[in-house]
């Protein structure tokens, strides 16, 4: 588990490649991308106090989400994983 203090939720083509490089997470319900870095030059949303967890399969991801609420999830990346508030 890696815990954020803030998050920048906006859009990776509007974003400058230091913020792009910095992506936590693309969200698989709405495409959404979580960045560390500030957004200078486009909108973005702030998510603070959130906990980004990953799972070692696809059943242990689908066990978790039955049980708790969650900001964001992504099966996008090499494991699943979920955004939840701290």
């Amino acid at each position: 588990m890696e815990k954020f203090e803030k998050l920048y939720k906006a859009n990776i083509e509007e974003v400058s490649k230091a913020v792009a490089n910095s992506m936590i997470m693309c969200g698989s319900t709405n495409w959404d991308f979580y960045f560390q870095k500030k957004p200078k030059n486009s909108d973005f949303e702030l998510v603070e106090n959130v906990s980004l967890i990953e799972f070692e399969n696809r059943s242990e991801f689908d066990g978790f989400l039955k049980k708790h609420r969650v900001v964001d999830f992504s099966l996008e990346h090499d494991k699943p994983c979920v955004l939840i508030h701290a």
